[in-house]
């Protein structure tokens, strides 16, 4: 299965027959999550993650009609400091056990 990824993916066209190169990091991605080791990608993990933050966001406007007070603000800043510790352990995750950034 890995050698047909690498044939397929080592190099990518576009429509103006630019030779755009793939790296190893993105062929190994695909590897994996063409083996099912991988559900998701970490990239689309992360965006999932910001669409979720701002429907959370969105929600506790709408729940106090648009008005930012002290506890709003501190709710928003909390929500940012577990978004960075939760990234930053993600990256962390993948130095250390897969050998490569996410």
């Amino acid at each position: 299965m890995i050698s047909i990824v690498q044939n397929v993916c080592t190099e990518q066209y576009l429509d103006l027959k630019v030779h755009v190169p793939i790296s190893n990091h993105v062929l190994s991605l695909q590897v994996d999550f063409a083996d099912g080791t991988m559900v998701i990608t970490p990239h689309a993990k992360f965006g999932f993650i910001l669409l979720l933050i701002l429907l959370i966001a969105l929600v506790i406007f709408i729940a106090v009609r648009f008005r930012l007070n002290k506890w709003i603000g501190i709710s928003f800043v909390l929500i940012y400091v577990l978004f960075l510790v939760y990234a930053f352990t993600q990256e962390l995750f993948c130095v250390r056990s897969l050998g490569m950034y996410c």
